[in-house]
């Protein structure tokens, strides 16, 4: 929940959701950025999309795209491995952490995310709740 404990209905949302929601879906990162203008609770957000059946598409870490014939099993340097380790538990971190790191390493999200899928680890506690 955000600080400040703000809800919105749904016809609020709908009426300040980007213009892709009339295709009843919209992109993570907007969404995000939504939450972040409106001082709201991403999961809120994510459970209100959810609610009126409107799908969150192009997660920031590439998790929703489907199973791809070209992994990247390349290795991982010591000191990614090391930062992500270090914020995983029982072989999973959380979405959050996830973003913690990329920035904290200078990576790109998805370049984390691909990090995390050759050590192994899951990602779970998506910011808006799909996962």
């Amino acid at each position: 929940m955000s600080k400040s404990g703000r809800k919105i209905s749904d016809e609020e949302f709908l009426a300040v959701c980007d213009s892709d929601s009339h295709s009843r879906s919209i992109a993570c990162a907007s969404l995000l950025k939504l939450a972040s203008d409106m001082d709201v609770s991403p999961l809120d957000l994510g459970k209100t999309a959810d609610r009126l059946s409107i799908k969150i598409r192009q997660c920031q870490l590439g998790l929703m795209r489907g199973k791809s014939g070209d992994r990247d099993d390349s290795p991982v340097p010591e000191r990614v491995r090391g930062t992500i380790e270090g914020l995983s538990e029982n072989g999973s971190i959380t979405c959050a952490k996830v973003w913690k790191a990329a920035d904290t390493l200078g990576l790109e999200k998805e370049e984390t995310r691909r990090c995390c899928d050759v050590l192994g680890i899951k990602i779970r506690s998506c910011h808006l709740g799909i996962f």
